[in-house]
């Protein structure tokens, strides 16, 4: 079970079973989830019921599995169990605690691939000094190269990516906030962390103080834990080091770069960086923008 292997199990219909669910004391009998998931449809004609075809339990079943993958129930043998203590009541705070579940898997865990492609995608954007290589790449392209980089000519498995896997990885990278799905533009999805990193940067003022200037460091290093898969997070640490990746120590990637001038014209953030200042870290070159430095970084309270 995987979020990769069972894809009819989408967010919307995770979110669902574990409503379901939590309205029903926590647990199911799994053939009652499946009538319920998938009800059975009775239409009118002449005045008479007449009785569908047997619903396909197909996509219940794999939405079951990817819950299970998730670690959000748990599957007896013939009952479906709650895992965790509470349903997110919104898909956006679902959406957070998906993303806290991915960033605690192991590296042998299937999932584990979600934000490791995801890391993957930041570091291309860096080796490639831009994002206008996804446009370049088809999807079997595109998941040929993911499987070059991240599995090499390992053997004795069958490919960890590829172009099947791709829509539903995109669709769960999308739901957690690491992109915008984009066709007919481009043939894949764009990394695009806005959404995710307003969120983490509304978690790290709860520690780090609103309405106070950090050391961009300081913000950083907080930061990477939350995110892996940006600068000095361990998964974009460790693909940019096996894609011998330049190390920039005092500029900040592509993807994180976007992101951060977008919160400080939102203002979520404020990035302080006066003309004659010293010891800043740097962004990534956007002749757009008048962003340019951080000196330091305030997480504004709200209004």
């Amino acid at each position: 079970m995987s979020l990769l292997s069972d894809t009819q199990g989408s967010p919307e219909r995770v979110w669902s079973l574990l409503n379901l669910l939590a309205a029903h004391g926590g647990e199911l009998n799994r053939d009652e989830v499946i009538q319920w998931l998938v009800p059975n449809i009775r239409r009118v004609s002449g005045g008479k019921a007449i009785q569908n075809s047997p619903p396909n339990p197909s996509a219940a079943k794999q939405t079951i599995g990817a819950a299970t993958s998730l670690k959000f129930v748990a599957t007896g043998t013939d009952s479906v169990q709650l895992s965790i203590p509470d349903v997110p009541s919104t898909l956006e705070a679902f959406g957070d605690l998906v993303h806290a579940r991915l960033r605690e898997t192991a590296t042998e865990d299937p999932d584990y691939l979600i934000l490791q492609v995801f890391a993957w995608f930041v570091v291309q954007c860096e080796l490639s000094a831009g994002t206008e290589w996804i446009v370049k790449l088809t999807r079997d392209q595109l998941a040929d190269k993911v499987v070059k980089d991240l599995q090499g000519s390992e053997t004795g498995g069958d490919p960890i990516f590829n172009p099947t896997k791709y829509p539903f990885w995109r669709n769960w990278a999308c739901f957690v906030g690491l992109g915008i799905d984009v066709p007919p533009t481009l043939p894949s999805f764009f990394p695009y962390i806005y959404t995710r990193l307003a969120r983490e940067v509304r978690h790290l003022g709860t520690t780090l103080g609103f309405d106070t200037e950090l050391d961009p460091n300081t913000f950083l290093t907080a930061l990477a834990p939350q995110m892996p898969y940006i600068d000095g997070g361990v998964l974009f640490n460790s693909i940019g080091s096996s894609l011998r990746m330049r190390t920039k120590t005092a500029q900040l990637s592509i993807v994180l770069s976007n992101g951060i001038r977008e919160l400080h014209d939102d203002g979520v953030v404020t990035v302080k960086a006066p003309g004659d200042a010293s010891d800043t870290i740097q962004l990534a070159p956007d002749p757009g923008h008048k962003l340019k430095y951080m000196k330091t970084i305030v997480i504004n309270g709200l209004v």
